[in-house]
């Protein structure tokens, strides 16, 4: 018997995971030979999440005219966005990225695009997460290389992954794990 999730509870059990990891200390995600305990963690939810809805533009004053029935109320009010300086806020449900972003360990980068332009949202994304600059460089410019050379890490960088197939930011050598069977 075959188990279906939807991707509403898929996005809903990511975000939980995602609180639960904010919420338990100073968890080691990745091993490298670092003179420091600081990380640079990436979360990449391909496809899976409206970057609206979760880091909502509350200061465009289009905003409301686009989307009225999804956005929260503003900063201040009852489930109102959580405010990330006075034009971008969390939805309310992201209390702990909230958290860790007043501490300073979180900073969400929103609605970004390189110079790289075609007419494949999906093209958009693989230069995104590679870095590439161009469609050439795409598939040898991987994340996880840059990050071994420039960081000194010494193990393979970790990655789960919730999907069929690696993403472009697996190279060869690294295989993501499996996190759901």
């Amino acid at each position: 018997m075959a188990l279906t999730i939807s991707r509403r509870a898929a996005l809903r059990g990511s975000l939980m995971g995602l609180a639960t990891i904010a919420t338990a200390g100073r968890a080691q995600l990745a091993m490298a030979d670092a003179d420091t305990d600081k990380r640079f963690v990436v979360v990449l939810l391909r496809g899976a999440l409206d970057g609206m809805a979760s880091v909502v533009p509350y200061g465009d004053p289009h905003l409301a005219a686009l989307r009225a029935p999804l956005i929260p109320g503003q900063p201040g009010s009852a489930d109102g966005v959580l405010d990330l300086g006075g034009f971008y806020g969390f939805h309310p449900a992201l209390t702990g990225l909230h958290d860790m972003y007043k501490q300073g360990e979180v900073l969400p980068v929103h609605a970004i695009a390189g110079p790289y332009r075609s007419r494949s949202h999906f093209e958009a994304q693989d230069m995104l997460q590679t870095g590439a600059d161009d469609d050439q460089n795409r598939l040898r410019m991987r994340f996880d290389e840059r990050a071994k050379r420039t960081n000194r890490v010494r193990d393979a960088l970790r990655r789960v992954q919730f999907r069929d197939h690696a993403d472009p930011v697996a190279a060869d050598s690294v295989r993501p794990e499996r996190g759901a069977r």
